[in-house]
């Protein structure tokens, strides 16, 4: 399968620098974001934290600040609201695409919604095949399901790769809790939305299994509807059970019906038939988080992502005038991942002392995907969107902390795709004045992005 065009990829630079109020905190233990140790997935997580690297323990994390919301708020929100979590937080905006059936996305300090990298279990959720270029529609997730959530709100290409230009979230899903192996709930949410699910957990040997499905429905005005069926799954076994083991798995299924995007909606659209779409997606994540050690941790982790989706749309007219056709399309999209990384740490007895903590890593994946359709102009008109990509990466970071108030990071990643190559590099550094709730910090990075379907 031949790229049916190719564009080069995007490059943005940023420089900024940050004076203000900061409160001392300690980031997690050294992790990418988005990984957990076996330990950690044995217990219930704050469920949303803001990181200032892919190595923890870090001061730059701190440097950003954080978000803490606890498991049972985030329990009380439905799927729509899940982000609403989020609204009103630094740097942080939340967009809902369309009325209640339409799709939700996160954005992060100015970007666009497809600027975010979206981590599901260390897996690239980013759906290229969909018009929003990228992005990630976190409708797709019953909020039950969630554990916890990460932030990185700054520029990490240089880091993460393609797509992490405005920053970086990343989701666990739940594991078992012996001390709390199941959870049922159901019922109105409002007159319009409902929701039922439950999962439940057993120890099986050295490892924990935990199930779960879910239901959630929501109408709008005009016949405008979302439904989401759900099932999870997660193992994971014991931190002095061996080697740490993570496997999960997320499948969701969703149809939807609303006024297409740009129609006006139901106060305003010409035409009052419905765009519709039905999907499925699968993710399924196999990782063998690092040990909490001295030594050097090292991380393997692989993931499969697949969404095929058939979408109807009526045409949008303006004014009597029709702007857009009636269309109709079938996409498929798989994703293959695979990341591995050596992290370690070393200090230098001098002074205040001097620690270097470092991370060195590749990885590597495959896109394949095709959507096919037709553009009724009268006369049928077809198209088709054809994508076959292989992306190599190696990336390394390193934070050394110069004294008890300065520390500076750097990092730099070079990827291949295709016929082209991009290096791109980052540059932080932090300074605590002696109140320990002042700093001064400044950032440099660069970042950039692959073409979706549709830019091909």
């Amino acid at each position: 399968m031949k790229t049916a065009r190719h564009m080069p990829a995007l490059a943005c630079v940023t420089l900024f620098l940050d004076l203000g109020s900061a409160t001392a905190q300690t980031a997690p233990a050294s992790a990418p974001i988005g990984a957990a140790s076996a330990a950690d997935s044995a217990q219930v997580n704050d469920p949303i934290i803001v990181l200032g690297s892919r190595i923890g323990d870090n001061e730059s994390a701190a440097s950003e600040g954080w978000i803490d919301i606890d498991n049972a708020e985030l329990a009380r929100v439905t799927a729509a609201q899940t982000l609403d979590a989020l609204r009103n937080r630094p740097g942080i905006q939340i967009a809902s695409k369309g009325s209640v059936a339409g799709r939700n996305f996160i954005a992060i300090r100015g970007g666009d919604e497809n600027f975010t990298l979206v981590l599901v279990e260390q897996v690239k959720a980013n759906d290229i095949s969909t018009t929003s270029g990228g992005s990630f529609d976190f409708a797709n997730i019953d909020p039950n399901f969630v554990e916890s959530i990460e932030i990185l709100k700054r520029p990490s290409s240089a880091i993460y790769g393609a797509d992490a230009i405005s920053g970086v979230v990343a989701t666990q899903l739940q594991t078992f809790d012996p001390d709390t192996p199941g959870k049922i709930w159901g019922g109105l949410v409002t007159d319009k939305e409902q929701q039922y699910g439950a999962y439940y957990g057993v120890p099986v040997g050295d490892f924990g299994l935990l199930a779960g499905v879910s239901h959630y429905e929501d109408e709008g005005n005009g016949g405008e509807f979302y439904d989401r069926n759900s099932l999870m799954l997660t193992l994971v076994n014991r931190e002095d059970a061996g080697i740490p083991v993570r496997l999960a798995a997320h499948f969701s299924e969703t149809e939807n019906a609303l006024f297409p995007e740009t129609s006006g909606g139901f106060e305003l659209a010409t035409l009052r038939d419905l765009e519709t779409e039905t999907s499925d997606q699968s993710l399924i994540s196999l990782q063998a988080p690092p040990s909490q050690s001295d030594m050097l941790d090292w991380n393997v982790s692989v993931g499969w992502l697949s969404r095929a989706a058939d979408t109807t749309s009526p045409g949008i007219v303006i004014f009597g005038t029709p702007a857009v056709p009636p269309s109709l399309g079938s996409t498929e999209f798989d994703r293959i991942d695979a990341d591995t990384y050596l992290a370690g740490q070393t200090s230098v007895e001098a002074g205040d002392g001097i620690n270097l903590n470092y991370i060195i890593g590749a990885n590597w994946s495959r896109e394949d995907g095709v959507s096919a359709g037709e553009f009724d102009f009268g006369v049928p008109v077809p198209d088709l969107f054809e994508l076959e990509r292989d992306t190599l990466g190696v990336y390394a970071e390193a934070e050394l902390d110069l004294s008890k108030r300065a520390s500076a990071t750097v990092g730099i990643r070079y990827d291949d795709f295709e016929s082209e190559s991009k290096t791109t590099t980052k540059a932080d550094f932090v300074y605590r004045f002696g109140n320990d709730k002042t700093e001064a910090s400044a950032h440099f990075s660069q970042g950039f992005m692959l073409p979706s379907f549709f830019a091909l």
